[in-house]
């Protein structure tokens, strides 16, 4: 019985690091991120943050990946919920997440540190490769179904940074870019037309 609860316990002082860090990457950006900062927020030591986050990488990559598994599992559900195929399901989902200033400014942050963080980035570097390798067998059948799919998750990843630098309130874009990535999904655009 003890060890359920320490586990328990510890899951619940993981989330709430983890919230901790999350806020303060929304809200002051990547530059003042320090485990001090993350262990005041989350009324911890810093000796308790790093009983379970020994660096600041260890902290970020499992932020990262619950950010991530959040989306796999938003995904997932809407395609069970509504019936979606997986690309229209990843679209919408990614879009509403677009709506979130919290989650576009959290993404950018890290994505900012990953820069200077090779266990980051190479987290990073997976993700989009099996995200992009997983879009191109979702999609129809058709020309250069690899390059539609690297351009659709290029295409969602830019609009994200573009509405975190800009603060766009404005939501018409979003429609054209959804129809825009649909099409691409569907072979309305030729990305190797221009191929010589």
């Amino acid at each position: 019985m003890t060890g359920k609860r320490s586990n328990r316990r510890g899951a619940e002082t993981r989330a709430r690091i983890l919230e901790a860090a999350r806020g303060l990457l929304v809200e002051t950006g990547p530059g003042s991120l320090t485990l001090r900062g993350v262990a005041a927020r989350a009324e911890l030591s810093l000796g308790n943050l790093q009983f379970h986050y020994p660096d600041l990488d260890a902290l970020l990559t499992d932020l990262l990946q619950h950010g991530l598994q959040g989306t796999e599992d938003a995904i997932q559900r809407r395609t069970a919920d509504h019936g979606e195929d997986v690309v229209t399901a990843g679209i919408d989902v990614l879009l509403a997440q677009h709506h979130d200033p919290a989650s576009t400014r959290l993404f950018f942050s890290l994505w900012a540190l990953a820069v200077g963080r090779p266990a980051l980035r190479r987290l990073l570097r997976r993700f989009y490769a099996d995200f992009v390798a997983r879009v191109a067998r979702a999609l129809p059948p058709g020309p250069h179904a690899e390059d539609r799919a690297w351009l659709i998750v290029a295409l969602l990843e830019g609009s994200s940074v573009l509405r975190t630098l800009e603060g766009v309130k404005r939501n018409a874009h979003l429609a054209v870019l959804k129809e825009a990535l649909l099409s691409l999904a569907n072979g309305g655009a030729d990305p190797g037309s221009g191929r010589r």
